[in-house]
């Protein structure tokens, strides 16, 4: 039991300490742009360094995957969201241009809080700049 108890410390330090490290990184380095988009230099400024290389990701995926105009009922439009090519693996995003609020059938911003590229896709095709 105490082996345990020993190891179960020893990796709440490992966690800590990486936890820390990954905080002074933030704090004291500027991650690489690789669009001069004021959005991505926003969400660098929001996000940890680990979320916002995967915002990155997904803002670069943005070029792969153009936003289809559904349907439009005034101030709320349906997209379709899907990588050239690939049609049939798209994702629906719903837009409300009053609001500036968009939600997506992948449902990835509500799972781990990380904008999905077909909202950005979306927002990119609507001029939207800044989250």
């Amino acid at each position: 039991m105490q082996t345990l108890i020993q190891q179960h410390d020893k990796a709440i330090d490992s966690w800590r300490e990486k936890e820390l490290k990954a905080d002074y990184e933030a704090i004291h380095s500027t991650p690489v742009m690789k669009t001069p988009s004021p959005m991505e230099k926003q969400a660098a400024s929001l996000y940890t360094r680990a979320a916002f290389n995967k915002f990155q990701d997904e803002f670069v995926e943005t070029l792969a995957n153009p936003a289809s105009r559904i349907s439009d009922s005034g101030t709320h439009t349906t997209y379709r969201v899907a990588k050239f090519g690939e049609v049939h693996k798209g994702h629906t995003v719903n837009f409300d241009a009053l609001e500036v609020k968009a939600i997506c059938s992948c449902q990835m911003f509500e799972y781990s809080g990380i904008i999905c590229r077909h909202i950005l896709a979306v927002f990119r095709a609507n001029n939207v700049s800044t989250l």
